[in-house]
């Protein structure tokens, strides 16, 4: 589950341990409602939102994930989710992203899943994960102790720092009261947040076996309002029946370092297609 930095800030230098990371999510601190917020060359400024509609979805979404985290018998289970999905949805994330010494932060972290994902496959990457849900935090706390957790509503704070990646797996795939405007605001706060791109996993309206709570949404839709933050966007639908992922960019991908561009020879990007190819 769950849930504006200056132009020319400097992204952090990765630690090289996960179990080392010494950033801790007690860097977000509250900035009056009237500072002035960048938020990246290709961003068109949102509309912003009506702040007691933002408080009515935000305490829904904190109210439900506290009685879920307190009720439920299972970690899955208090996530809302399945092993399988949990880890399609990391996988695929983590396939066409160099996560490898990036730092992340993991919003609407839960019980800390994508923490245990990361310490598994990436130990080089350096986490971060907030919930606005106090008792999934306190939750993740307790499967993970060397971990750094907080019970943050990333809408309401502001941060002394940026990361490399803003993820929300799942975050929004429960019905509740404003769940469309929790989509674009919190969106809008991920890419504000990150340096590389900022990624969200969703529902998709596409598939017909839900249940009468879940939320899916229209990829169409999800597309063409992303593209008001950033040009650079990908949208995967292939690797579950029920669920697609967007990732917004900064760059594009001629000018990043994909997982993939490496040759055999071990050099990054000599695998890619030289200017004078590519024109």
């Amino acid at each position: 589950m769950a849930g504006n930095a200056a132009p020319t800030m400097r992204r952090a230098a990765p630690a090289k341990r996960l179990a080392s990371a010494t950033r801790s999510v007690a860097q977000f601190t509250r900035l009056p409602d009237s500072a002035a917020i960048a938020i990246g060359v290709h961003m068109t400024p949102p509309v912003r939102p009506n702040p007691a509609t933002q408080t009515d979805a935000t305490e829904a979404l904190r109210e439900h994930w506290d009685t879920r985290a307190r009720a439920s018998t299972s970690d899955l289970d208090r996530v809302d989710t399945s092993a399988r999905s949990q880890r399609w949805r990391f996988d695929m994330f983590a396939r066409f992203n160099s996560v490898a010494d990036a730092s992340v932060l993991d919003v609407g972290c839960g019980v800390g899943d994508f923490y245990a994902y990361l310490r598994a496959e990436f130990p080089s990457a350096t986490y971060d994960g907030v919930d606005i849900s106090s008792a999934m935090i306190e939750r993740a706390r307790s499967l993970h102790p060397g971990a750094n957790f907080s019970a943050t509503d990333v809408l309401a704070a502001r941060p002394k720092r940026r990361w490399d990646f803003v993820v929300a797996f799942g975050v929004h795939n429960v019905q509740l009261p404003g769940a469309e405007t929790l989509l674009w605001d919190l969106l809008t706060r991920q890419f504000e947040l990150c340096d590389v791109a900022a990624h969200v996993s969703l529902l998709t309206d596409r598939f017909g076996g839900f249940g009468p709570t879940a939320l899916p949404w229209d990829p169409a839709e999800v597309l063409r309002r992303a593209f008001a933050l950033t040009p650079y966007v990908s949208l995967r639908h292939d690797y579950l029946p029920h669920d697609f992922s967007l990732t917004l960019y900064r760059e594009p991908l001629a000018d990043r370092s994909p997982p993939w561009a490496t040759s055999r020879a071990g050099v990054p990007g000599s695998a890619m297609l030289s200017d004078e190819v590519v024109g």
